[in-house]
């Protein structure tokens, strides 16, 4: 009798254990269907934003969640016709932004080719060339020294110009509400090859410079950080140095104010400058 009732109490316990085990098998069942619906649901919402322009992510954020969600697999035809229409509406945007880039770039020239510029500050035109020395010098006579580094700066600068903003189409634009109806005028010549860009106003924010280029159609906005190379003067072109590397045979300088010496330096036999006045080092 006893041994009868043993048996009945541990077949009791093995069925609770086996309707307990069947429960918690179809609770974890129920709970993954749960989360690969919301995934689902998920995936479907995230693409339908891509697609129709309704999400903040990057191009980049928005190929990678595509991605994600084709890697996920869901088996799904709802969600693979969308990750179709979401690939081709991002493959649209980056050729767009593509050519954008492409049609931003003003200048892209070896900046060694460049061998003439020509200046048109709007109160005198310049005309440098680089002789055979490598040197910048002006045609046109003038009462200054050229600043043949600031040339070289210029050349360099503006022979890889790339705008930062494309503004609006020439023919719908009125010149001078962008400082383009007379303009600094600036020419690179590499060879026979002129590039010419036309400099108007800062723009309100003072972030940019509206720029024309000779041959396109649009006013673009170059930034502020070309300002020393776009806004070009007379004061821009004069040589800001007292003494040239060239001047290697000097040995000695002398500043003197209302004829007499303030200050006089001197290079010594071991090549060394030493002061002279007012203290002799």
């Amino acid at each position: 009798m006893k041994l009868h009732i043993k048996n009945l109490i541990l077949i009791a316990m093995m069925a609770l254990v086996t309707i307990g085990g069947t429960t918690s098998c179809s609770s974890k069942k129920k709970m993954a269907k749960k989360e690969y619906e919301a995934k689902v649901e998920q995936a479907k919402k995230d693409l339908n934003a891509i697609i129709n322009d309704e999400t903040m992510w990057t191009l980049e954020e928005q190929k990678a969640r595509v991605d994600e969600i084709e890697k996920a697999d869901f088996q799904n035809p709802e969600i693979d016709e969308l990750i179709v229409k979401a690939k081709d509406k991002l493959n649209r945007k980056i050729a767009e932004e593509a050519r954008l880039a492409e049609a931003k770039v003003l200048t892209s020239v070896n900046p060694n080719q460049i061998d003439r510029i020509e200046i048109d500050t709007k109160e005198e035109v310049y005309s440098a060339f680089l002789d055979e020395t490598g040197i910048w010098s002006l045609e046109n006579e003038t009462d200054f020294e050229i600043n043949t580094y600031y040339l070289n700066s210029v050349a360099a600068q503006l022979s890889a110009l790339t705008a930062s903003d494309i503004i609006c189409p020439i023919a719908e634009a009125n010149l001078a509400d962008y400082g383009l109806d007379d303009p600094i005028t600036i020419t690179l010549y590499a060879g026979e090859q002129p590039y010419t860009l036309n400099v108007g106003k800062l723009s309100a924010t003072q972030e940019f410079y509206y720029v024309t280029m000779e041959g396109r159609d649009e006013i673009f906005g170059v930034s502020t950080e070309y300002a020393d190379f776009l806004n070009i003067s007379k004061n821009s072109l004069k040589s800001i140095y007292i003494l040239r590397n060239s001047d290697s045979a000097v040995n000695s300088v002398t500043l003197e104010a209302h004829g007499e010496t303030v200050y006089s330096i001197s290079l010594n036999d071991e090549g060394i400058w030493t002061m002279q006045y007012p203290i002799e080092t």
